[in-house]
């Protein structure tokens, strides 16, 4: 049987009701990779691919506070994998990391103008 190169993806999706989700970033600039409640995915994909004001301040979240959120940015579909598969391998052992991840996404789905990202730092 031959090596899964996602683990600790394929662990994350075997163990929890998340699902992988890929999509391409606005003005054709990459792909985002996640792991997550796809509801959440969904929503995260439409604020990223939506308004400018909205798209780039939750850009500028995950790629600073919430980088320990379980979405990545890479210039391609296996760059964004990789680095989302890397990325997962700190987070997979904590129970907590769970619920804070659906904490953080709650918060961004209901929107208050700044996400209350100040908030969610883990």
């Amino acid at each position: 049987m031959a090596k899964n190169k996602y683990n600790n993806i394929t662990k994350l999706l075997e163990s929890n009701y998340w699902g992988l989700s890929v999509w391409e970033s606005r003005y054709g600039r990459g792909f985002y990779a996640s792991v997550m409640r796809l509801h959440y995915a969904n929503v995260l994909q439409d604020i990223l691919t939506g308004s400018d004001v909205e798209a780039v301040e939750l850009e500028c979240y995950l790629n600073g506070k919430g980088k320990w959120l379980p979405v990545c940015h890479g210039e391609s579909i296996e760059d964004a994998l990789c680095k989302l598969d890397a990325k997962l391998e700190k987070w997979l052992d904590k129970n907590e990391w769970y619920d804070r991840v659906d904490e953080a996404l709650y918060a961004i789905e209901k929107n208050d103008g700044n996400y209350k990202l100040k908030e969610l730092i883990w």
